[in-house]
């Protein structure tokens, strides 16, 4: 499946310490290191909510989706759009795309 690598590195980068300082961070400040703890935590969470602000924008054919429905509004209730939400999630999944697959910076 194309891949961006460098998205990886950076989600990667984000995640990966971000359980450990929240974790770390709020039994520093059980112990009694409240400043030290505080801080870990501030940062754990800012990396988690930097991992989920880069996340929303991967969301495959969002703007053309955005676009269809905005055109055929009249024609399309809530129930309608959901499904079809759900079927295109579910047809991008089964054929591995990506929103990056342009194809110049593959991984295996």
């Amino acid at each position: 499946m194309p891949v961006k690598k460098s998205r990886v590195m950076l989600k990667t980068a984000l995640l990966a310490p971000a359980g450990s300082l929240i974790g770390w961070g709020i039994q520093q400040i059980v112990t009694g290191d409240a400043v030290t703890g505080g801080v870990a935590t501030v940062i754990g969470v800012g990396f988690l909510g930097a991992f989920v602000l880069i996340q929303e924008y991967d969301i495959p054919y969002e703007e053309e989706l955005v676009a269809l429905i905005a055109e055929n509004k009249d024609r399309f209730d809530a129930e309608t759009v959901k499904t079809i939400s759900e079927e295109v999630s579910d047809e991008v999944e089964r054929r591995g795309i990506t929103s990056e697959s342009d194809g110049s910076d593959e991984n295996e």
